[in-house]
């Protein structure tokens, strides 16, 4: 059967998959027919397309799915860095582990507003942190562990 000449939720509520419908529905299309993010990523929708089917305005998403809906449907902040997702973009969603752990410096991490102890809580070493451009002499003055620190 030809796909042409039928909407997605009509499509949807015979048993078509995002999988056999992702070339001649978009995005927003399989959204409003109800697949969730889980499905689309599942259905093989990468990070990359979920990017491109998003619109931003100064760092901000102003259309798109949300990033917790992505974080929920099992994007990692890996997937979202590798698809142009900036660190502020994610850092109210994603831990600062989660964010390390993707890929994003303790400078991306500090650029995007993360305080000093939610940075060195990500795991960072004293050498990264000052590569970022924190002041090694208030680093000094510090109680740093892996569990936080104090200034």
């Amino acid at each position: 059967m030809k796909l042409a000449g039928f909407n997605c939720v009509e499509l949807k509520s015979v048993g078509y998959t995002v999988e056999e419908m992702k070339s001649t529905q978009s995005i927003q299309q399989l959204k409003l027919a109800g697949f969730s993010v889980q499905d689309l990523r599942e259905g093989g929708i990468t990070a990359s397309e979920m990017f491109s089917a998003t619109k931003v305005l100064l760092g901000r998403i102003v259309s798109g799915i949300p990033i917790q809906d992505l974080k929920d449907g099992g994007y990692t902040a890996f997937d979202l860095r590798t698809a142009g997702y900036l660190c502020r973009m994610l850092r109210n969603i994603y831990s600062s582990s989660e964010l390390k752990d993707g890929g994003y410096s303790a400078l991306d991490m500090k650029n995007a507003g993360i305080t000093l102890p939610d940075i060195v809580k990500a795991g960072f070493e004293i050498n990264e942190l000052v590569e970022a451009g924190f002041n090694p002499e208030k680093l000094r003055n510090c109680v740093i562990s892996k569990t936080g620190c104090l200034c």
